[in-house]
């Protein structure tokens, strides 16, 4: 079994980042593939933990600022303030959620539920890449 492949179009490396060419494949054989998988996994696996290590510290800074920051704005009148800096503001907020899975298992049981509800229902089709 061979797999052919080209390489993707628009990859030019930004200029801050020296990233590798995808060299172009004629064909490989399924044991092939398999080894560079694994190579390509590791890679990006090691690249996602040194990032994570390089950017850890300034996630704490940036949340030790946050706090900081909510403490001040609720020292104003109003918690809003704006300068040549940025601005901040706290917003009360409320998020709602439903669990699609359960909502359709309750659609099947009950026709006059779905009848309600479907309508609403929407599906966008979708691709993601998971590399653990």
């Amino acid at each position: 079994m061979s797999i052919e492949k080209t390489p993707p179009r628009g990859t030019e490396p930004q200029e801050s980042v020296q990233a590798e060419q995808p060299q172009p494949i004629i064909a490989l054989s399924e044991e092939e593939v398999k080894s560079r998988l694994r190579f390509e996994i590791k890679r990006f696996k090691e690249s996602k933990e040194a990032a994570a290590t390089a950017v850890g510290p300034f996630h704490a800074m940036m949340e030790r600022a946050k706090i900081e920051i909510e403490h001040l704005l609720l020292c104003l009148p109003q918690p809003k303030y704006r300068s040549d800096e940025g601005q901040a503001y706290i917003s009360d907020r409320i998020t709602i959620s439903y669990d699609a899975k359960a909502l359709d298992a309750v659609c099947q049981s009950f026709p006059e539920v779905r009848a309600i509800i479907w309508p609403h229902r929407t599906e966008k089709p979708s691709k993601s890449l998971t590399v653990r």
